[in-house]
């Protein structure tokens, strides 16, 4: 090692790698000398991201044999909708109405929205977590000015169907992404359990009801290391994921602290007791990085603060058999913890 006009050298005695610090920043670089290296682990998350994304060439999954049940969308005659011909929840309601009442809510609250991205509303992102059949993701790509979709389903069976409609939209192709992964704390692979009685409802990892039946292996990512910065500036994050909502969050904890996503639209249910969670854990999440809570008029489109005791009477063991949905906004600081039930 020699000092020359200011800057240090050191090498190995094969020669294979150097470094060295230039007014005071530290460099790696590969052993031809040609470009930095970067950390494996990055490598190996970004590696990971581009892998599991969907092609958008070919349908995903399967469903026993079953076929799609091809439905015109009631908002929009050009939209196409895969659902399942037998019965199911939002099959059903699709093939009744040519909608599912829940993607009409959630594009009211996006309307709400004042736009996040630099480029106006056309800049702007939506996340579907738990997309299910992609009932939402399609909406949402063909009623607003979003300019991506980013779509996450773990079923395969699910898949099966929220591929097929995406395929049949071939207009709306470009703008929707699918990453075929669940959603949590950690990376792992777990078991995915169906309920006989709603094939559509698919929880991972826990078992839940009185007959579950394992329909497969999924793979399990944290969204930290799917979505890396830059950012994506996402004006609406829509997350049902049957109980795996605190999960979730965690594993998104970098991103969702950030400000670069604007609301999160979440369901607080019974659920989340057999993931180990709770109402109160997944508001204090939210809380911690920065949201505050709010009601949303969908008749008036008007967007108003919650108040603290309503906040907590909806966290406290009384509300944990009931399915809720709340709509957290951004503030830009971590708010105060909510205090024990």
């Amino acid at each position: 090692a020699w000092s020359r006009r200011g800057r240090q050298r050191a090498w190995s005695r094969r020669g294979r790698l150097r470094a060295w610090s230039r007014r005071g920043r530290l460099r790696a670089w590969s052993r031809e000398g040609l470009k930095p290296t970067r950390p494996a682990e990055s490598l190996e998350r970004n590696r990971s991201a581009e892998t599991l994304e969907w092609k958008r060439s070919a349908r995903l999954g399967s469903d026993r044999g079953h076929q799609c049940f091809m439905k015109r969308a009631a908002y929009n005659s050009k939209v196409s909708l895969c659902v399942r011909s037998y019965a199911d929840l939002i099959s059903g309601s699709v093939k009744a109405t040519g909608n599912w009442h829940e993607c009409d809510v959630i594009f009211s609250i996006w309307n709400a929205l004042p736009a996040q991205g630099e480029g106006g509303s056309g800049s702007d992102v939506f996340f579907d977590i738990g997309a299910n059949i992609g009932i939402c993701s399609i909406e949402m790509a063909s009623r607003t000015s979003a300019a991506q979709v980013f779509a996450f389903e773990p079923s395969p069976r699910n898949q099966f169907y929220l591929t097929g409609t995406f395929l049949a939209n071939p207009p709306l192709l470009g703008r929707l992404r699918l990453f075929p992964v669940g959603l949590g704390e950690r990376p792992a692979n777990l078991p995915i359990y169906a309920d006989p009685t709603n094939w559509g409802h698919s929880v991972v990892g826990s078992p839940l009801g009185t007959d579950p039946q394992v329909v497969g292996v999924v793979q399990v990512r944290r969204l930290d290391d799917l979505v890396r910065p830059p950012y994506p500036q996402v004006r609406l994050a829509k997350i049902d994921v049957e109980g795996f909502e605190s999960r979730v969050l965690r594993g998104g904890r970098r991103l969702f602290s950030s400000g670069a996503v604007r609301a999160v639209f979440i369901e607080l249910s019974p659920f989340l007791r057999g993931q180990g969670s709770s109402r109160h854990e997944l508001i204090s999440l939210l809380l911690e990085f920065g949201f505050r809570f709010h009601d949303f008029s969908r008749a008036s489109a008007a967007i108003s603060p919650i108040a603290t005791w309503r906040l907590k009477l909806l966290a406290c063991p009384g509300s944990n058999d009931r399915f809720d949905n709340l709509l957290a906004i951004f503030s830009g600081s971590p708010q105060p913890p909510l205090s024990r039930c």
